[in-house]
């Protein structure tokens, strides 16, 4: 299921998630008391709808939940470390006086 957000909250929602989300973590949908969907990291939540997985056109595709394997597990782990040094290399290049002027535009 391809999720379309509807509204200003889901999409401050799902801009959180692509903000947020690490390659290799796993975050997952569900709907708050409202109606809403919004976005976790904590499978233990009641009601889940699935997996979220955030792609750089901007949909978030929601996929039926899985298990893992103990090795995929460390794969990706191994992948969210990578990625998190990418972005802490990135926000290291990108001055704050920059990112205000990019926040103005």
């Amino acid at each position: 299921m391809i999720h379309k957000p509807q509204g200003e909250f889901e999409n401050r929602t799902v801009y959180y998630f692509a903000n947020r989300h690490h390659r290799g973590e796993v975050w997952y949908a569900f709907w708050d008391d409202e109606g809403r969907t919004c976005f976790t990291m904590n499978r233990d939540i009641p009601g889940l709808l699935g997996e979220a997985e955030y792609h750089d056109n901007g949909e978030v595709h929601i996929l039926p939940l899985r298990e893992r394997t103990p090795e995929e597990l460390a794969v990706m782990a191994k992948q969210t470390e990578e990625h998190k040094k990418y972005r802490q290399e990135l926000y290291k290049r990108y001055s704050f006086a920059d990112r205000i002027k990019d926040l103005k535009r």
